[in-house]
């Protein structure tokens, strides 16, 4: 007798396997900003605009990463971003 593969188990089998998983890394968290602006076609895809900074939670192969940005977390194009040294992250004071 088989059992049904849940829903959510199939979808992530249809991704690159997982290179790395940024969620329990908050020390060395990959923050990057976005060089375009991407408009979500899928409801797991995270929509940003130009300049707006995302914080990774998944890189996989195959050029999409998982990222929170808003509150909101879902997939996006690793090429339409840039990654932020943490110097990057501080604009407009002086040091």
């Amino acid at each position: 007798m088989s059992c049904p593969v849940p829903v959510d188990t199939q979808v992530q089998s249809e991704r690159a396997p997982l290179l790395l998983d940024m969620t329990d890394n908050s020390n060395n968290q990959l923050v990057v900003r976005a060089k375009f602006n991407f408009q979500q076609t899928n409801e797991d895809e995270l929509s940003f605009s130009k300049g707006d900074v995302i914080h990774v939670t998944r890189v996989e192969e195959g050029g999409w990463w998982e990222g929170t940005h808003n509150g909101r977390t879902g997939w996006f194009p690793s090429n339409y971003v840039r990654e932020i040294k943490p110097s990057g992250l501080v604009s407009g004071i002086g040091i």
